[in-house]
Order: C-alpha cells, then sequence, then structure tokens
C-alpha cells in the first residue's frame, strides 16, 4: 500500500460504523429492519417467486381467533425465539469460543432454521434471518443497548408485517 493513502473503502466503512454506533436505539431497529428486509426478505421471496417454491406445511392457526394469533406470531414467538436462540445460545456458545463470535452467530442461526422445519427452502430462509439477528446481537452489544430489544423488536416488527399481509391478503 503507498504511504499515506487510504483506499476509499475503508474511510466509507469506518463512516458507515460510526453513523450506525451513532444512531439511538429506535434509529438503529429501523434501520435494522430495513436492512434486513434489503439483504435477507426480499432475496427469498424473489427466488421463492421464480422458482414457485412452496414452504411446507406450516402449522395453521386458523382455528385461533385473530387476536390470538397477532399476540402468538407478534410477541409470544419472537420473545420466546430471542431468549432462547439469540440470547441463549448465542451467550452460552460465546462464553465457550469468546475469539470467535461468528461460530456462536452460526450456531444459534442453525438451530432456530432447525425449529422451522417446513421445507428445506423455509429452514435455509430461517437460518438466514438467524444470521442476521446473530450479528445485531453482537452489534447491540458494541453499541451498548439491549441486544435482546433489539432482536426482539426487529423480529416482532417482521412478524407483525408477515401477519398483516396474510391477514388482510396483502400481495
Amino acid at each position: 500500500m503507498i504511504a499515506g493513502f487510504t483506499p476509499l473503502y475503508e474511510n466509507s466503512k469506518n463512516h458507515i460504523i460510526l453513523f450506525i454506533l451513532r444512531l439511538n436505539s429506535f434509529s438503529f431497529v429501523l434501520l435494522s429492519y430495513f436492512i434486513f428486509f434489503l439483504i435477507v426478505v426480499i432475496p427469498f421471496e424473489i427466488i421463492k417467486s421464480y422458482f414457485d417454491i412452496h414452504l411446507g406445511n406450516i402449522p395453521s392457526l386458523k382455528d385461533m381467533n385473530t387476536l390470538t394469533i397477532f399476540f402468538a406470531v407478534v410477541f409470544i414467538a419472537p420473545l420466546i425465539e430471542t431468549l432462547i436462540f439469540q440470547i441463549g445460545v448465542i451467550k452460552l456458545v460465546y462464553y465457550i469460543l469468546p475469539k470467535y463470535p461468528i461460530i456462536p452467530i452460526i450456531v444459534s442461526a442453525t438451530l432456530f432454521g432447525l425449529t422451522h422445519f417446513y421445507s428445506i427452502y423455509y429452514v435455509i430462509y430461517t437460518v438466514m434471518i438467524g444470521l442476521f439477528l446473530g450479528t445485531l446481537y453482537f452489534i447491540s452489544k458494541r453499541k451498548k443497548i439491549s441486544p435482546f430489544w433489539v432482536i426482539f423488536s426487529v423480529h416482532a416488527l417482521y412478524n407483525l408485517t408477515v401477519f398483516v399481509i396474510k391477514e388482510f391478503s396483502i400481495g
């Protein structure tokens, strides 16, 4: 490298990191949700549509009333899954392997995906979701904000979006 020369991507990377670290918690959650849609949800929806992939036998909630489904999907599932997979598993694996933060993210995401075994496609999709949420854990720690609330909020917002689309047949 030429002395005194900083590559453009290095300078840009530092600006992005500083921008993220300076965001307040609410803005960070909204930005994370937006990025989540851009890099996980939209690509997988395009692949699903292009290849006409079916998600498999996802348990039906038709026997429940709408309010019960809403609370189960938007609050209870993200709460339990965040506590188990993104907080519990990541903390445990990171305690064992503190030098390699990618390992807890991968283990957490894999277990998260395997609990959504409705089809191979859906497992891969939820592993990608888990990778994103696991990464949010470490970014939140670096920002010194609660990883639990960040991950729970992004997960709940995603489930709320899916609920609204399905409930009101948007799309």
